[in-house]
């Protein structure tokens, strides 16, 4: 591979920025990576698979990546995170009232039912490899932008700089890149992130006592979505079915108005108890399953106001993925739409 033209550096080393640092080698564009964790994927949310539908398939794809990350995807009909087998010619979804009775939903039909998924862990090693750990700086929270002649210079909370001629922030939700970008100041309240109104509680819970709870709904070979007034609660199995990811929705819309909590709040535990309080009066198929888990994460879901796309540059630096339009996770798209922007950027830069 032969490398050229300009320096580019990309705040944040998730799955948008990794695979934005892989478009933009492919096109001989000298890239570098800078992740505020110490590992990439580092996470609560590492076991849960990332679904690959047909437009984030063409954009991987074109950045020429594709056999790589497909070679690891487990192709499925019916599921949005691909991880199960044997599944074709089954709905996408099975929808059924999350009440007692739990009747059967009508289910939608889509243009494209094929769905690959990978654990985020998965391709985050996958996308290393493609990359390069070379380019891949960790340890490197980036907390101040400064404009220089050639570009701009990052600095980082370890006291480090790192210059570049192009930035490019993928450090998602509380983008630092954003603020810079957006002029909205170095501390205090960021106008643009906003709570959804939506609490969310995720476990992974072993499907052997899910079976022994009396459940009667077969997890491990269809992915549900439950739904009830301002609650959903989805589930689907992960790592060979051994294990079911259960992601429960709690949604207020009168509570979209106040500001998100300041990090790390937005993120705690919570005990079991709580969440059967939030889903009480609920179906039996619901209850057995959410009294399985020892303790839920319970996060605050926030997102980013939509910001007009003039105001997405300032100067030599940019935004993309959740920093630029972080959305509500319940369609699964935040990452799809990360990875078109990450094709289009390289594209866009590679003709500099």
């Amino acid at each position: 591979m032969t490398i050229h033209g300009l320096r580019i550096a990309i705040v944040g080393g998730g799955v948008c920025g990794m695979v934005c640092a892989a478009a933009l080698l492919k096109e001989g564009v000298d890239a570098h990576v800078y992740e505020a964790a110490n590992v990439l994927g580092e996470d609560e949310a590492r076991l849960a698979g990332v679904p690959l539908c047909s437009n984030s398939r063409r954009a991987l794809k074109a950045i020429g990546i594709w056999d790589a990350v497909g070679a690891h995807a487990r192709q499925a009909f019916a599921t949005a995170q691909g991880q199960l087998h044997g599944a074709r010619g089954r709905e996408y979804y099975q929808f059924l009232s999350g009440m007692p009775g739990h009747e059967i939903l009508p289910n939608g039909d889509l243009r494209d039912k094929t769905v690959d998924g990978i654990p985020r862990s998965i391709l985050l090693g996958v996308l290393t490899r493609i990359v390069g750990p070379e380019r891949i700086n960790v340890d490197k929270r980036c907390v101040r932008i400064i404009e220089s002649p050639r570009g701009a210079i990052l600095h980082f909370q370890d006291g480090s700089t790192a210059s570049a001629e192009v930035v490019l922030g993928a450090d998602g939700l509380r983008s630092t890149v954003r603020r810079y970008v957006t002029r909205s100041g170095d501390t205090g309240l960021d106008p643009h992130l906003k709570f959804s109104g939506t609490i969310c509680y995720r476990a992974y819970i072993p499907m052997d006592a899910i079976l022994a709870a009396g459940t009667t709904l077969d997890f491990s070979n269809q992915p549900f979505w439950f739904l009830g007034k301002g609650k959903h609660v989805m589930v689907y199995s992960i790592q060979g079915a051994t294990l079911a990811n259960v992601i429960a929705f709690a949604s207020d819309l009168n509570e979209t108005a106040r500001s998100p909590e300041p990090a790390p709040e937005t993120t705690r535990e919570a005990a079991t108890s709580e969440v059967l309080e939030v889903f009480r009066g609920w179906g039996p198929e619901v209850t057995k399953l959410l009294a399985c888990a020892d303790k839920y994460v319970k996060w605050s879901v926030d997102v980013v106001q939509p910001i007009p796309s003039e105001g997405w540059v300032r100067g030599r630096v940019t935004i993309l993925g959740d920093a630029v339009h972080g959305m509500h996770p319940a369609q699964a798209a935040c990452t799809g739409q990360g990875i078109e922007d990450a094709r289009l950027l390289g594209k866009l830069l590679g003709h500099s």
